[in-house]
């Protein structure tokens, strides 16, 4: 109980009393007064002393939310290392066997994939396609370098090697594609049929900040199929689409393969 709930109950006792002597008075209670006492004690039976619920915060338009459902459980809203992701959505590998459609991935270096831990991945029928940072720019190597804290050969050494090895893996949808981004972005994306008809399509999202370490790199995962993510997500799936679009695709020999049709830009 509240301390609203007692300061109320005290308040009506108070009255009560008041109402009693002041009906009493003479001695004998008359039967108007019975009933009158009667009409009193029924009034005070109906009122609610109980604390009221808490109601649900307005949204943006004015109208009261809904009680938030909960997240499927393999799909979270939460921050995790990689271990958790992984427990969740399974292995990378398996995550890219699973999908029907399109596999979207993008880091500083994603050297994780390149390095063999992926192998087999090629098996999928899904259509494949890598971000990387431009490693043919000074700039762009030197701001993923102090986010992975390492010297700067290393880190461009790193991220070729990757676009090497993916532009050099076919899939049953066809060569894996990569392009090269003019920045650094903060975030990398592994995603599985984000954006085709599929509703068990989802974006997950790793944070890359200063000298992070990749063995406590939170990270959370959007589905498409959920609807209290679906501002998040689609934020996610444009920002995607913004970043493939920017990026250059990347020839055999480092050089710009020609302007992408639309088909190859969004999918």
């Amino acid at each position: 109980m509240t301390d609203m709930s007692i300061l109320v109950g005290l308040l009506i006792g108070f009255v009560l009393v008041a109402l009693l002597l002041f009906l009493y008075r003479g001695g004998k209670l008359s039967s108007i007064k019975v009933s009158l006492l009667k009409g009193l004690l029924a009034i005070v039976a109906t009122l609610d002393t109980k604390p009221q619920e808490p109601q649900h915060v307005a949204s943006r338009n004015g109208r009261p939310d809904e009680p938030p459902k909960p997240s499927a459980p393999w799909c979270p809203v939460i921050l995790t290392d990689r271990g958790g992701r992984d427990a969740h959505l399974g292995t990378p590998v398996k995550r890219i066997l699973a999908a029907k459609h399109e596999v979207w991935l993008s880091g500083t270096t994603l050297n994780v994939g390149a390095s063999g831990d992926w192998r087999g991945f090629e098996r999928t029928a899904a259509r494949v396609k890598v971000l990387l940072p431009d490693f043919t720019r000074e700039d762009v190597v030197t701001i993923t370098a102090a986010c992975d804290n390492r010297d700067r050969d290393r880190q461009r050494r790193m991220i070729e090697d990757s676009s090497t090895f993916f532009r050099s893996v076919k899939t049953g949808a066809g060569p894996v594609e990569v392009r090269l981004l003019p920045y650094s972005p903060c975030y990398s994306v592994f995603a599985v049929d984000a954006n085709g008809a599929d509703e068990h399509g989802y974006i997950s999202v790793e944070l890359i900040g200063y000298h992070y370490r990749p063995s406590e790199t939170p990270n959370f995962t959007l589905c498409k199929i959920q609807n209290e993510q679906r501002e998040a997500y689609q934020f996610f799936l444009d920002a995607w689409e913004h970043m493939w679009d920017a990026a250059r695709p990347l020839g055999p020999d480092h050089s710009e393969t020609g302007p992408a049709d639309a088909h190859t830009a969004h999918g």
